[in-house]
């Protein structure tokens, strides 16, 4: 019987990115300023990283990490970034977590075969706002990303790089709109281009603010 090879690595990767975390414990003891969270390796998530506030534990997929590229220090961004949506719940449970429930109401009003659909972009929209807030909860807190220009900061190149792209005129008006906000109000230089700039291009009218 032969061994899977990919298997092996994977778990082998699994297991860095867990003791990366586990090391990490300390970081979000500080921005949460209290312990009492979990961590968890979960290569179906569909994201980098995730916070369940259900069970308190940040979800890790490796894979998509090395997808991704991410360095050292946005691997230790991201990881804070994670724990700051615990201090935005501890901070105001009733606010944070009435995004999520927002998202469902306006979810069940809708048609069955775009409920996902729809609760999916509310989600969206609320997490772009929550995640700007977010991050100035780990710049305040992290005191190791102070040794970074600017430039280099794991934020700025987070956001200008990976987490959103310079042209975003491609997808939906409303995505465009939200992750424009987002990198813009992340990296205030980026460029980005969407549907508004391209078409106030087209009829010569001054650029908007993106």
């Amino acid at each position: 019987m032969g061994y899977d090879l990919s298997q092996i690595a994977n778990q082998e990767t699994d297991r860095v990115y867990f003791e990366a975390a586990r090391r990490l414990r300390a970081d979000g003891e500080l921005i949460l300023g209290a312990s009492g969270f979990g961590l968890r390796i979960d290569r179906d998530l569909p994201a980098v990283m995730a916070f369940s506030h259900e069970s308190r534990t940040v979800i890790i997929n490796p894979g998509r990490i090395e997808d991704k590229g991410f360095s050292p220090s946005e691997f230790r961004y991201v990881f804070g970034h994670e724990i700051a949506h615990f201090v935005q719940m501890a901070q105001d449970p009733d606010t944070y977590l009435r995004t999520f429930a927002i998202a469902k109401e306006r979810a069940v009003k809708q048609p069955e075969d775009i409920k996902d659909l729809v609760q999916s972009a509310w989600d969206r929209f609320f997490n772009i706002f929550l995640d700007i807030q977010d991050n100035s909860i780990v710049d305040r807190r992290s005191l190791w990303t102070h040794d970074f220009g600017e430039d280099r900061h794991p934020r700025a190149t987070l956001y200008r790089e990976k987490a959103t792209q310079e042209d975003m005129s491609g997808g939906p008006k409303t995505e465009q709109f939200l992750f424009a906000i987002l990198r813009k109000v992340m990296v205030p230089d980026a460029v980005t281009v969407t549907f508004w700039v391209l078409l106030n291009h087209k009829f010569q009218a001054k650029s908007p603010v993106f």
